[in-house]
Order: structure tokens, then sequence, then C-alpha cells
């Protein structure tokens, strides 16, 4: 669906989208900091580590 389609329905729309986008990229950021976490702790233990 184009952009100015999306405009077009009004505000509703509009915040929603917003909504998913924010809660979309706080849930890549949780998931590269717990990536980050995991890499860290296998390196320092060499073992398998469970989150």
């Amino acid at each position: 669906m184009p952009l100015m389609d999306m405009f077009a329905l009004g505000a509703r729309p509009a915040r929603i989208l917003n909504t998913l986008i924010t809660s979309a990229m706080m849930c890549g950021l949780h998931a590269q900091i717990m990536i980050a976490l995991a890499a860290t702790c296998y390196h320092h233990s060499r073992l398998s580590c469970t989150i």
C-alpha cells in the first residue's frame, strides 16, 4: 500500500502503523542485546550459555 493511501485513511491507521514500527524496533533492539549478551557469555565461559 503506497504511503499516500495510508495518510488518506486518516490518523488512526498512521497511529497503529507508528506503534507497530516502534514495537518492531524495540523488539529488534532487544534481540540484538540478547545476542550480544549470549556472545559475551559464550566467549567468557566457553560453554553454552542459556539466557
